[in-house]
């Protein structure tokens, strides 16, 4: 675990973390902390975004064979050269939920073939106030 605070960044390592009997001093205060987290997210309801930003990387690195799937291009056109770079666009709407719709049949291997040339894509919804696609 890494602890952040104004005395600079700790990181914590606790064998077993999680037993029910712990001989680590640190150990009671770091479980109390996750149970107050966890209480606190519980109450939580989901955030639903509605606003997507997507970033389509050209010429990607070959997937991992064993989990490797290639699904039709989801986006408008891509922009067109330099052999290899990222852009970045947002959507929104009713175009970001039909984006997440079809993002969650992907993986983290997937390739989105556009006219025969394979793309890779990374989205995630914005948080509100939140521009997207900054340089």
């Amino acid at each position: 675990m890494v602890l952040r605070e104004r005395g600079g960044v700790h990181r914590v390592s606790i064998e077993a973390f999680g037993a029910v009997r712990h001989t680590d001093p640190r150990a009671a205060p770091i479980e109390a902390l996750v149970q107050r987290l966890g209480d606190l997210t519980a109450a939580a309801a989901p955030y639903e975004g509605d606003r997507l930003q997507v970033y389509m990387i050209s010429n990607p690195h070959p997937a991992d064979p064993t989990v490797a799937n290639e699904l039709p291009w989801p986006l408008p056109d891509p922009p067109t050269g330099g052999e290899s770079r990222i852009s970045c666009s947002v959507h929104e709407g009713v175009a970001a939920a039909r984006l997440l719709e079809i993002f969650s049949t992907a993986n983290h291997a997937t390739r989105w073939n556009h006219r025969g040339t394979l793309y890779q894509l990374a989205a995630r919804p914005l948080l509100p106030g939140e521009e997207g696609c900054s340089p």
